[in-house]
């Protein structure tokens, strides 16, 4: 949103309603509507006079089943129901490499019948299927380096260790959306985009490792059993964005063409382990909070 501000176009928010009040940056004087993606409410409202509509919107990080497919399948779908109502020019949606309305792991599958919604939905679109994205309060390499932090000694991988991602800055995903928007080449297209490196899990931990001066033995754990210790992990602390879809990104190769960015938007991506910086100087309560879904005060700084 920053980048779309700075570039001088009319920004509208869409939030949901909550209890309290989003802080938005102060340098983001922009409109907000507020409407709800699973019963749609308000969407007709917040997307009047829109050209253009980004539908980022996912519940992968956080959540069942269920929610799954109230915010990424229904969500979508009233979101493109509005967009018409509006006559949207172009539709931007963000997906999942591996994305496909045949895959066996939920979070693929939801993805990929949400893409067809926006296949035939009459709506010019643009979907765009990302590697993982990171940066400053992502909830892929900050869960990891939490939970790296917090293992005693050994950190357990959940699934195989040969899956290889192209994980991409989240400056990156964010440029190539707006270009995607803008440029007619790209109406009526899915493509593919990931960073400058293919890694296996193993490298991106090692990584993690080196960026936070943690060291920790890594063993491997099937599948299977990491579900079974998540859904215990979701009973008891339901808040927690240690969501169970997480690993179905973890049993599937998340890479594509190693040189998309610059094939389609003419930009070098950043590596991966040269911009991890953020990922210092996290406390024991920063890193409990995150990965229990914030049940203590600001930081154990403000205590």
């Amino acid at each position: 949103m920053t980048r779309l501000v700075q570039s001088g176009a009319q920004v509208r928010c869409l939030l949901r309603p909550q209890v309290r009040t989003p802080q938005l940056p102060r340098s983001l004087a922009v409109p907000v509507a507020v409407a709800d993606l699973e019963s749609g409410h308000g969407l007709a409202a917040a997307c009047a006079g829109a050209e253009v509509v980004f539908h980022l919107a996912g519940c992968h990080a956080r959540g069942t089943a269920d929610s799954l497919m109230s915010v990424d399948y229904r969500g979508t779908l009233h979101m493109l129901h509005a967009a018409q109502q509006a006559g949207v020019q172009r539709f931007v949606y963000l997906s999942h490499l591996g994305a496909d309305r045949a895959s066996a792991f939920a979070l693929l599958k939801v993805k990929g019948l949400a893409e067809e919604f926006v296949r035939q939905s009459g709506v010019p679109y643009t979907i765009v299927q990302s590697a993982p994205v990171f940066g400053v309060g992502d909830t892929l390499t900050s869960m990891l380096a939490a939970l790296m932090r917090l293992a005693p000694g050994v950190f357990v991988r959940p699934g195989p260790s040969n899956a290889r991602w192209q994980p991409i800055w989240v400056e990156d995903v964010v440029r190539g959306l707006i270009a995607a928007s803008t440029d007619r080449g790209f109406a009526d297209r899915t493509i593919e985009i990931g960073g400058p490196e293919a890694l296996t899990l193993n490298e991106v931990l090692a990584a993690i490792m080196a960026a936070t001066g943690v060291r920790r033995q890594i063993i491997s754990a099937p599948l299977v059993y990491s579900r079974w210790a998540i859904a215990v992990w979701r009973w008891l602390w339901p808040q927690s964005p240690l969501s169970g879809h997480w690993l179905d990104l973890l049993a599937v190769d998340q890479a594509c063409e190693i040189n998309s960015m610059q094939r389609f938007f003419e930009m070098r991506p950043a590596r991966f382990s040269p911009n991890l910086g953020y990922l210092r100087g996290h406390t024991w309560f920063d890193d409990m909070r995150r990965i229990l879904g914030r049940p203590f005060p600001q930081t154990s700084k403000n205590l």
